[in-house]
């Protein structure tokens, strides 16, 4: 599953109501079913849960944008501080047990952290993930903290699920 972005420009809006104060958390939920989504491996049966890579989470791209570079000569300074916490739940068919979980991630640097937990009880894991960036700033000092970052959330993209019968 990959999402393109997409830039959305509204013109000749009338009436939007009702207006919700912008510190108001949005909550989106999505509900989808996938057959044939692992893969087969031998006596295996892996898969990657869809939202642990950071594809649902349309928000943490845009906002990031700069941190690309690898070396900087300026201080980075965001949009906006922001938080996007998300919550999988994936139910596999009974009769399969967990053999391995991604790792559980905590990179915390103070204003801005990634983290991931994944807790598997019967046949339905629970994967909760955070982004969160209450700083505007990121100095120079402290950008290569970011980079760090960023780099833990791509390989912690690719985690796989591993399954096996029970």
């Amino acid at each position: 599953m990959k999402l393109s972005s997409q830039r959305i420009v509204f013109s000749g809006v009338k009436n939007c109501s009702p207006v919700t104060p912008a510190s108001t958390p949005v909550e989106i939920k999505l509900s989808f079913t996938a057959r044939n989504y692992s893969i087969p491996a031998g006596k295996y049966t892996v898969f990657q849960a869809p939202g642990q890579s950071g594809t649902l989470d349309l928000l943490t791209g845009g906002l990031l944008s700069g941190s690309e570079l690898t070396n900087r000569r300026f201080d980075l300074r965001l949009v906006t501080t922001f938080a996007v916490r998300g919550e999988e739940i994936v139910t596999y068919p009974k009769g399969l047990k967990v053999r391995s979980l991604p790792e559980k991630v905590d990179v915390n640097y103070g204003d801005f952290r990634l983290a991931r937990d994944i807790e598997s009880k019967e046949n339905t894991l629970r994967i909760r993930r955070v982004v969160d960036f209450s700083t505007l700033d990121i100095s120079l000092d402290r950008y290569h903290q970011l980079q760090e970052l960023l780099q833990k959330a791509e390989t912690m993209g690719r985690g796989q699920v591993v399954l096996t019968k029970s």
